[in-house]
């Protein structure tokens, strides 16, 4: 940090004429002593009316300056402008080091490596403190669209907010998305995915995924396995996956499966972080503090009956206004409290997969069992695939096929990956189903 005292009047000049454009992040800065880790990003950024100082969140502090602590505690600190935010780094952060200049990188003084930050505007690592400008919705909408089938109207409302969401640096509150539609169409399956595709496209930010069965969550008592117990009760101390999770990675994907189904006063927990972006527990992981949770995803889904509002929408329109209207008025029929339904902030609706999806989706099982056993499936018979498509399932979406898959393909990848024959194969449906080496395509 004490690089940041020592910038010349045009490292100044330059970092602030960045920081107008986006946050700019200086990674890996060693911050004042007493904090715990030692190491973190910063970051610079500035509008109209404020420069805004900024550094990773749950970083301990047992130094001495209050100033620096409640500014480790917030994530950020606000200035009218950039003079005020020089000025107070100079007063405040500077001191701390000390005179000797070696001690800001945490090395013994001597002469300037390549590649050092005496200079500002050296500085070669510009990636937003919160992924501000490193991802973009086009990028997240294809990611999803290769793990999730059929579904691509939701699949574009999901990658346009969550982007948004992403791409803040300072939430008020986390991101809510509501999934309603029929069983096995892939609503569970988005959640993961949404974690899996952020965390490839972002480095592996927000690649924490949290998932929660609502369907174990239908007592009272409940409440202390998801927030954790009070004092005097049993349970007290231990932690709870959402509270450790967060506390860990305020970037998750916390997954609340069949939200329905939850207990009344899950429901009313979930609201007030819905609405201040702060879960309050006694469990360990929280230290005696709210849990920050603006940053995350809360996805919620629902097997509550979406037929009439199907019915009622075009599939093909990316417009989320009738969607959220009548899935609005769908779940306060339902019982749902309305206090809950007005916290959501995008509703996505799920629709019957066609024939062509359940191929999709078929197609990607195989793939998936054979690299269980080690093979990579070059190329699959079509009439493989309509062996396990073409099957009255009852309304019970792709979730059935998988198990069909491993019951019809199993016994043959077992078979051919113990025969010591090269793992890219063919599938063949006659006679079969059969896996021969891919080399034997050409035949």
């Amino acid at each position: 940090m004490e690089r940041f005292s020592n910038g010349t009047e045009a490292a100044w000049d330059n970092l602030s004429d960045r920081a107008r454009q986006a946050c700019v992040v200086f990674a890996d800065c060693h911050l004042p002593p007493g904090c715990v880790p030692p190491r973190a990003r910063v970051g610079f950024e500035i509008h109209p009316a404020e420069a805004i100082l900024l550094v990773d969140k749950n970083i301990r502090y047992d130094g001495r300056s209050d100033a620096v602590r409640t500014w480790l505690e917030a994530g950020e600190k606000r200035f009218s402008g950039m003079a005020g935010l020089r000025a107070w780094i100079s007063a405040e952060i500077a001191p701390l080091f000390g005179s000797d200049p070696g001690l800001e990188a945490g090395r013994p003084a001597g002469p300037a490596r390549p590649g050092d930050l005496t200079d500002l505007a050296e500085v070669a690592s510009t990636a937003a403190l919160h992924a501000a400008v490193s991802l973009g919705g086009d990028d997240l909408l294809s990611e999803l669209r290769s793990k999730v089938f059929g579904q691509d109207t939701a699949l574009e409302v999901l990658a346009r907010r969550v982007t948004q969401h992403v791409r803040r640096t300072s939430p008020r509150r986390p991101s809510t998305v509501f999934a309603l539609g029929p069983t096995g169409v892939g609503k569970t399956q988005t959640g993961k995915a949404l974690a899996e595709s952020l965390g490839t496209l972002l480095g592996g930010r927000w690649s924490a995924l949290v998932r929660l069965n609502m369907n174990e969550y239908q007592e009272r008592h409940r409440v202390s396995q998801l927030l954790g117990a009070p004092p005097s009760y049993i349970g007290y101390g231990d932690g709870t996956p959402l509270i450790d999770s967060l506390a860990v990675h305020p970037e998750s994907i916390v997954l609340f499966d069949e939200i329905e189904k939850a207990h009344p006063d899950i429901l009313v927990a979930l609201m007030s972080a819905m609405d201040t972006g702060e879960l309050s527990s006694p469990a360990p992981a929280a230290g005696g503090r709210p849990v920050d949770c603006r940053r995350a995803v809360f996805f919620f889904t629902s097997n509550v009956d979406a037929s009439s509002i199907i019915s009622q929408l075009d599939a093909s329109s990316s417009d989320p206004g009738p969607a959220d209207r009548l899935c609005r008025r769908q779940l306060a029929a339902s019982g749902i409290r309305p206090e809950l339904v007005g916290r959501i902030g995008t509703f996505l609706v799920f629709h019957p997969l066609t024939a062509f999806a359940r191929a999709e989706i078929a197609t990607a099982g195989v793939v998936r069992v054979a690299a269980e056993y080690g093979l990579t499936v070059i190329r699959i018979d079509p009439e493989v695939i309509s062996s396990i498509v073409n099957r009255p399932y009852d309304d019970l979406g792709a979730r059935p096929d998988e198990y069909h898959i491993d019951d019809l393909l199993s016994a043959e990848f077992s078979r051919y990956a113990s025969s010591g024959q090269p793992p890219a194969v063919m599938i063949k449906a006659d006679p079969g189903p059969l896996c021969v080496p891919a080399a034997g395509l050409a035949g």
